[in-house]
Formats: structure tokens, C-alpha cells, sequence
């Protein structure tokens, strides 16, 4: 298990998470640990790409707590990274595009199975040695965030109102990070938080308001959110915690 390698790109360093370190550390684990080929473990199918464990395992394993765990397993669901199946004893976790970090035209050596149970929190791979991969430059990680397709995009007003909101509420002069990033990111807010039916931005402007209304009055979220990616990366936290509150 600990012999071979995975295929990681240096395009890691655009991802959204990366400036993350529980989820980016998370992630690459994961990674590491996945199943490199199909595999039964007492009697469940546990696929190619696919990893059997559990909060607690992965908090022990990486040193953090099983809270910073659940949500970055939360982020990594959120940006489609992952997928989750969850049984009461369990969880599947499935990467996304795992062919993306391996090959099957990879040159391979005898894989090693970790079949440990621990206190109900498994974790089972099949993981094979990587001995060679000479193509550097045509393995992806993750995709980057789009980037701005057109002029008139850059300079949409919903982006500077956008913008202009985050400074006023979380009282934040000048946001971390390049005007270029900045821009990029609230481009993308609006984008993720837009319903296919509307015919502009207005409406996810609004919706994207009430998640900073909350989360520059939250104890957690008002003082880190420094810059518009950190407000892109926690927006779908914040807006988990609206629901739970408006289901209590």
C-alpha cells in the first residue's frame, strides 16, 4: 500500500479547495487509498475508485477532528468530487473521474489489499503500485473554475454589487487574493447559485445576499471569510445552515 504513486498535476494548485487544507488534505488521501481495481469485502462490492471507511477512521488517520471531516466531505460532495453512499456501520466514497489520478495503462506491480476493520469505521482498498508514468502533461486532477467566457461577463454589475456586498458585510476593505481571482469567483457564485429557467443573475444575486447576511453575523464564518474564493468555497455550508434553521 505504501509502495507506487498516484499521477497528480500541477493544476491541483487551481482547484477550488486548495487553499483549503482539511478538504485538500482529505481529498489527496482518499485518493492515495482508493481501490485500484473492483473488490469484494464481506461480501460488499467495493469498486474501482472506491474507498469503505468512516468519519471517525478518516479524523484519526489525518489528524483533525470529525467535525472538520464532515464538512469537507460536504465541499468535496458539493463541487461533485465525490459521492457518498452511507450505511449505519459505513460509508462508500466514490472519486469522481478517478481516472483522472489512475491509469489502467499504467505499468503495474502486485496490488495490496487492506482489509482492517476498525470500531465499525472500515477502510478497504485494492490499491496497485504505480511503477511508471511518463505522460506528465495529460493527467488532469481536478478542472480548474471556469474561467470568464466573455468581456462583457468581467464587467457585469451583479459582479461589482456582488463584490461591493462582501467588503460592506464581513467589513473587509480589500479582499485577499488578485482583482482577476476576485472577479473570477464572483462570476462563478453567481453562476452556481443561478436556476437554468431564469433569464439573468438578479435572482441568485439575491440568493447569494442571504448567505452573506448570515454568515458575516456567524460566530464561525464572520471572521474568515477574507476574499470572494473563501466566500465561493463555505457558500454551501452557509447555505446548509440556513435550511437546518428554517427546519427547526
Amino acid at each position: 500500500m505504501n509502495n507506487g504513486y498516484i499521477a497528480l498535476h500541477r493544476k491541483i494548485l487551481d482547484w477550488e479547495w486548495y487553499s483549503e487544507p482539511v478538504t485538500r488534505s482529505l481529498f489527496i488521501h482518499l485518493i492515495l487509498i482508493a481501490n485500484f481495481t473492483d473488490k469484494k469485502w464481506n461480501g460488499i462490492e467495493i469498486g474501482r475508485g472506491q474507498v469503505l471507511t468512516g468519519r471517525f477512521k478518516l479524523a484519526q488517520t489525518l489528524n483533525f477532528s470529525e467535525m472538520q471531516i464532515r464538512t469537507a466531505l460536504k465541499r468535496l460532495k458539493s463541487t461533485s468530487d465525490i459521492t457518498i453512499k452511507t450505511t449505519n456501520k459505513y460509508s462508500i466514497i466514490t472519486i469522481k473521474n478517478y481516472d483522472q489520478y489512475q491509469s489502467d495503462n499504467q505499468p503495474t506491480n502486485q496490488r495490496t489489499t487492506n482489509k482492517q476493520p476498525t470500531n465499525n469505521q472500515q477502510i478497504t482498498t485494492t490499491n496497485k503500485d504505480n511503477k511508471d508514468n511518463k505522460d506528465n502533461n495529460t493527467t488532469n486532477v481536478v478542472e480548474k473554475t471556469p474561467p470568464l467566457k466573455k468581456k462583457k461577463e468581467y464587467g457585469m454589475k451583479e459582479i461589482n454589487e456582488l463584490i461591493s456586498y462582501v467588503k460592506n458585510s464581513f467589513n473587509v476593505p480589500v479582499l485577499d487574493g488578485t482583482v482577476q481571482a476576485t472577479r473570477r469567483y464572483a462570476y462563478n457564485l453567481l453562476v452556481k447559485f443561478k436556476h437554468k429557467n431564469e433569464p439573468d443573475y438578479s435572482m441568485s444575486f439575491k440568493r447569494i445576499k442571504k448567505i452573506i447576511d448570515v454568515g458575516s453575523k456567524h460566530k464561525y464564518w464572520k471572521t474568515r471569510i477574507s476574499s470572494m474564493q473563501k466566500l465561493y468555497n463555505n457558500a454551501v455550508d452557509i447555505s446548509l445552515e440556513i435550511r437546518r434553521n428554517n427546519s427547526t
